[in-house]
């Protein structure tokens, strides 16, 4: 009996720990996570066709610089795209990374996003992570300016590019 407890109080340790965000899967574990059938790099390529389409999305030229490709070589040879989109009117840049999703199916890729800095206005960068360090009401608004402007838009022009 004393070894059952002491194993679901263990097993409610790890799942405490899981719930807080200290053991997770993935660098960003409380991350916002849209999954699109295509490979990554079919992804990135859209992804920079939005933002030269529509340049108030741009981030200046030295968060521009900042960007930067993952080459994980030991992990079949998996690329982690870091990119940066500014939200428009809110003054908001946002932080996300594009992958392939797993590697058994090559095309399925996701766009991480991970992080946000609400007031970019400034220069200083001030990174918050997403579903973490927000209240529900902010963390909402959020991640849905970020669906609405940038998601969709990724999805319709997917959708016309495999018509």
């Amino acid at each position: 009996m004393f070894i059952r407890v002491m194993r679901l109080c263990f097993v409610s340790f790890l799942l405490a720990l899981n719930g807080c965000g200290i053991i997770g899967a993935g660098s960003y574990p409380n991350a916002e996570r849209y999954y699109f059938n295509c490979t990554d790099r079919e992804l990135v390529k859209v992804v920079d066709i939005f933002l030269k389409k529509n340049d108030k999305y741009n981030v200046g030229e030295e968060l521009k610089s900042q960007e930067k490709v993952d080459d994980l070589h030991g992990v079949n040879s998996i690329k982690i795209h870091y990119k940066y989109i500014a939200l428009g009117k809110s003054n908001a840049i946002a932080s996300f990374l594009i992958r392939k999703r797993g590697i058994n199916n090559p095309y399925e890729s996701s766009i991480i996003f991970f992080a946000v800095d609400k007031d970019a206005s400034d220069g200083i960068q001030r990174w918050t992570a997403i579903n973490s360090n927000y209240n529900l009401f902010n963390n909402l608004n959020i991640k849905k300016e970020f669906k609405q402007k940038f998601i969709n838009e990724i999805n319709k022009m997917l959708s016309k590019e495999n018509l």
